[in-house]
């Protein structure tokens, strides 16, 4: 969404909703663990169907955050990668409420923004 394309942003989600598919929650043994990983992955499905749904820029970015979310809270939980994560954060979304998006580089793109304000947000945490 950095690049304000749509088509591009349909193309991601639908990989983030195959993985998410993907994902062997069934092997989880601790009701615990299962329990919040289908309340996660259900939210990256939800999200991510909604992004590769609709052409409307604006309304990608809406679901962004919740997308993210629940992708962090994954990847922290089971160690689900072997690279940074960086958890941004632009203060200026939301009518200046915040959102936070996932990224495995360090340099701030803002997503919500594109190039109007690329650089807006800060690193708030690392992963890995």
């Amino acid at each position: 969404m950095v690049e304000s394309d749509p088509e591009a942003a349909k193309e991601a989600a639908n990989a983030v909703l195959a993985s998410a598919n993907a994902m062997p929650v069934a092997t989880l043994q601790v009701p615990e663990q299962k329990e919040f990983a289908e309340e996660q992955i259900e939210k990256v499905r939800n999200s991510a169907a909604a992004i590769a749904g609709t052409n409307d820029l604006g309304e990608q970015r809406n679901q962004l955050e919740d997308l993210s979310e629940a992708v962090f809270s994954l990847t922290k939980a089971f160690g689900a990668t072997d690279q940074k994560v960086y958890y941004q954060h632009c203060p200026m979304v939301n009518n200046n409420q915040g959102a936070y998006w996932v990224s495995t580089k360090p340099e701030i793109r803002n997503p919500y923004f594109g190039s109007s304000m690329l650089k807006c947000g800060s690193n708030e945490e690392v992963f890995n």
